[in-house]
């Protein structure tokens, strides 16, 4: 026996907890136990992180459809709105002018993909049908009727819809507000002087093949052009349906709602959407009746008469949002998060797969063994997963979208993605060590910079808009985010910036925002913003003691030309009209087109009444002067002054009394030449000028 050995009663006295034979076998079970238990935790992990992005996948791709089916509503409310525009500028519109209309919208709107058409349904109280399929007739349309048959209170009656295609003539004179679903939305567009979506309904465009379900748009158009209040109300109990005061009828869309829903997934660029199953419901609930869309890996679903072609949503992720005054509910569906084998994905099956292996290799080691190989291990973990960081953070800093940089301290380039090199024009051996002044654009000035330094010097942090000069010398406008990275001294490392192109966003806003403004013919200011126009130069006029001119010019014999030659020749010949107006008038001077045949001049500096009767004079001139598409026809102008503040304190009266005026003018006006007159503040008489010899 050696010193080193303790004797046998020794042995027996230790404590078996601390025997080593007890520790040579507890220890590997312990360690398998712990090891058994961390993958679990790994596993469980794995697969909550996994539930968690798919939810936010989910999401995402919700959000991108949701907005893709606003803004593909938003579009066909826009058509809606210039369909009331025409009605507004024009007293009667015709069959061909509402087709030239459509053409000119059609032909320059890749955004009527998905709508089945465009139209205008008539109002017709119950006396008035006779007289109003008298006018159809009339107008060489034989063969129009208004359907469904039977006496009512109120008809309304198809009277315009294009394209003319075979789907569309079916619907011509049908009694729309005769359905209870589409008579819901129709009133609902009166009441409140907004779009009003109807809910589910067949089409009377469908036939046996590629049947979709549809909806229709409604937009209500008054005789006052008024949209945002109402004019008529509904009739005390017992009269019936609803009688509109003023409602000349509804612009309208019917919607094929499969054809809507897939062009508003055109521009959807989320790699997932090509996956997923999803389907769009009328109201609140998921129930077949209800459904207007469905979609499953891509692959269209056709629902059938039993109910059955629609996707499996069990596992779904619902959002509800508002269109057209109509709730709709939206289910998306990646894949399954629960559920079959507990809802393990592939990484938390591979991390269990690892955690049970590593755990039995490791059992059968001693404690010296299995500390030092847990070091080693602990040591190797951490570096590749800090490999792994890298990886990622490089293939995201690759791959984005969005234009990155890396910029020191002087803003000059350490680093940036391809998305940036696209953006810019310059390739990367350009651009690196450049100072990001390359891309100046002389629009902002020097405080603008001085901010954005002060910004992220004081809070790390700058985002906002800013014009860049691309290499080509192309000005672009651009969403920049710029953050400061310090390290854990806070001393400054670098910049992150994020650029994205926005431009074209801006410039489709801005076209949106020209069209509700201004005349869709003449291209001049329409009725709303010249209305805008006279409020700011009032408002000048009252703080610098100037005159405001407000010229009413209405041409005489302009229905001939419509009646004689047709209603294109009298839009040509408006054009020209307007055209030479404005080689009269100062650039500071507004021309606006009030509708049919009226113009109206605003003078935010005016002369005296003497050099506004020159002016007349002048405009008249270029009226008159001969126009080829009126062969021989007679074209004079009654124009009507009223000034601010001489005659009006308000634009209101300053238009009232010009409109007078001008009236006044062609009242006394002799031969075929029309008069000027001045408004007096009297009782709103107007004094009338001759032409000089």
């Amino acid at each position: 026996m050696t010193d080193s050995e303790p004797p046998l009663e020794a042995t027996s006295e230790v404590p078996f907890w601390r025997q080593r034979h007890f520790v040579y076998q507890v220890l590997p079970q312990v360690v398998l136990f712990l090891s058994l238990l961390l993958t679990a935790v790994a596993v469980e992990s794995a697969r909550q992180r996994g539930i968690k992005e798919h939810l936010r996948l989910e999401k995402a791709l919700a959000d991108d459809i949701r907005d893709a089916v606003e803004r593909r509503f938003e579009v066909n409310t826009a058509l809606l709105s210039s369909v009331v525009g025409l009605f507004n500028a024009s007293e009667d519109v015709e069959r061909q002018e509402f087709q030239s209309f459509f053409r000119e919208i059609a032909g320059t709107a890749t955004n009527l993909r998905g709508i089945q058409g465009v139209g205008f349904s008539r109002l017709i109280p119950e006396g008035q049908l006779k007289p109003f399929l008298n006018s159809m007739r009339s107008k060489g349309r034989n063969d129009f009727r208004v359907f469904p048959e039977g006496r009512r209170q109120i008809y309304t009656a198809i009277e315009f819809l294009q394209p003319s295609d075979w789907r569309n003539e079916r619907a011509v004179g049908y009694d729309m507000y005769s359905n209870p679903v589409r008579r819901e939305a129709m009133k609902r567009a009166a009441l409140t002087g907004l779009p009003s979506l109807s809910g589910r309904v067949k089409l009377l465009q469908e036939n046996s093949d590629d049947v979709q379900a549809g909806a229709l748009l409604y937009l209500p158009i008054f005789r006052d052009g008024s949209r945002m209040h109402v004019k008529g109300v509904f009739s005390p109990a017992g009269r019936g349906d609803a009688a509109f005061k003023d409602l000349l009828g509804w612009a309208y869309s019917p919607l094929r709602m499969a054809d809507l829903v897939q062009a508003a997934l055109v521009p959807i660029r989320n790699p997932y959407l090509s996956r997923a199953s999803f389907a769009l419901y009328d109201g609140s609930l998921a129930t077949p009746s209800e459904l207007l869309f469905s979609q499953s890996a891509g692959r269209v679903l056709t629902q059938q008469a039993d109910g059955s072609g629609t996707p499996d949503l069990k596992y779904a992720s619902f959002s509800r949002f508002n269109v057209g005054g109509r709730t709709f509910l939206l289910g998306v569906q990646l894949g399954r998060t629960s559920g079959k084998f507990w809802g393990l994905n592939a990484i938390a099956w591979i991390t269990l797969a690892i955690g049970v292996v590593f755990s039995s290799a490791i059992s059968g080691i001693t404690w010296l063994l299995v500390r030092n190989h847990r070091l080693v291990l602990n040591q190797l973990t951490i570096s590749q997963a800090r490999n792994r960081e890298r990886a990622l953070a490089a293939t995201v800093f690759e791959q984005s979208s969005y234009g990155i940089t890396i910029t020191d301290s002087d803003a000059r380039l350490i680093s940036c993605n391809q998305a940036f090199s696209q953006l810019t024009g310059y390739s990367r051996q350009e651009l690196l060590g450049q100072n990001m002044s390359i891309l100046k654009s002389n629009r902002h000035d020097k405080a603008f910079f001085r901010q954005l330094w002060e910004c992220l010097q004081h809070q790390g942090r700058w985002e906002g808009e800013i014009w860049n000069r691309l290499k080509n010398g192309e000005l672009r406008r651009h969403e920049l985010t710029i953050k400061a990275v310090c390290n854990d001294g806070e001393q400054l490392i670098c910049y992150v910036g994020m650029l994205h192109d926005i431009s074209d966003r801006y410039r489709q806003e801005a076209e949106i925002r020209f069209q509700a403004r201004h005349d869709y013919l003449t291209g001049l200011p329409n009725r709303a913003e010249l209305i805008v126009q006279m409020d700011q130069a009032l408002a000048r006029a009252k703080r610098y003691g100037l005159r405001v001119a407000l010229v009413f010019l209405d041409l005489d014999g302009f229905k001939p030309i419509n009646d004689q030659l047709g209603h294109a020749t009298g839009d040509r010949v408006l054009k020209t009209v307007a055209a030479r107006l404005q080689l009269v008038i100062r650039e500071s001077d507004t021309l606006a087109r009030q509708g049919g045949d009226e113009f109206v001049l605003l003078i935010p500096q005016a002369s005296d009444q003497n050099g506004l009767i020159t002016l007349a004079h002048k405009l008249q001139e270029q009226v008159e002067l001969p126009i080829p598409e009126l062969e021989g026809l007679p074209l004079s102008v009654s124009i009507g002054i009223a000034l601010f503040p001489d005659h009006a304190a308000s634009a209101e009266q300053l238009l009232h009394l010009a409109d007078q005026a001008m009236y006044q003018a062609k009242q006394q006006r002799q031969g075929s030449s029309g008069h000027v007159a001045i408004a007096t503040p009297d009782a709103g008489e107007a004094m009338p000028s001759q032409r000089p010899a």
